[in-house]
């Protein structure tokens, strides 16, 4: 056994582009990362598809979008003849990305990006209508190609402790409500009112 062998030591290994490999004593250890993939996101997430309730959640079932049908981006793309079916594709990106970590990519769990047919996999849309679909909203700006080592995998994290704090606040509240609801008042009566119409029905 020579001393690199003896070398326990993780280090990462160049020969092994285009992926990133650490290895221990010779032994592969895991495989972290492509240094060349490119990952779609969608631009402006934070801004356009967050709002102080979303933010609040660790995991999105919902999410909201503009409903603004005047701007360059969404009459260039709905003008053409295959318009609709692509913008079809463009709301299911969306939803898609909303339950991607970090929200607004396209990355997969398996730390890779999400392609034409693992989108018609996950929504049931035909693979072709992505592939017409996603380089003209490269093209109008709605979505871009980043490299997946230029994602923050720490933002992820930052959405947990906004989603336990705000799971906090709303508890909080609710304890308030529960005291502010003393017996007497006009509140609780509305209360008790609405429990017996619930058992009549």
């Amino acid at each position: 056994m020579n001393a690199n062998q003896n070398n326990h030591r993780p280090e990462f290994c160049a020969e092994s582009q285009p992926w990133v490999v650490i290895r221990a004593g010779g032994f592969l250890l895991e495989v972290v990362m492509s240094t060349d993939e490119l990952v779609l996101r969608v631009i402006d997430w934070d801004e356009l598809f967050e709002n102080n309730r979303t933010r609040a959640l660790k995991t999105m079932g919902w999410v909201p979008i503009p409903n603004k049908h005047d701007g360059d981006g969404y009459t260039e793309l709905i003008e053409h003849p295959s318009g609709p079916v692509h913008y079809a594709c463009w709301v299911t990106i969306v939803q898609v990305a909303s339950r991607c970590r970090p929200r607004g990519t396209l990355l997969r769990s398996i730390k890779h990006s999400h392609d034409s047919a693992s989108l018609s996999r996950i929504t049931r849309i035909p693979v072709d209508f992505f592939d017409e679909a996603i380089p003209r909203l490269i093209t109008i700006a709605w979505l871009e190609r980043i490299p997946l080592l230029d994602i923050d995998l720490d933002a992820e994290r930052q959405v947990d402790v906004r989603a336990t704090s705000g799971r906090r606040h709303l508890a909080a509240l609710k304890g308030r409500e529960g005291k502010e609801r003393k017996k007497g008042s006009s509140s609780f009566q509305d209360n008790e009112f609405e429990k017996e119409k619930r058992k009549t029905r």
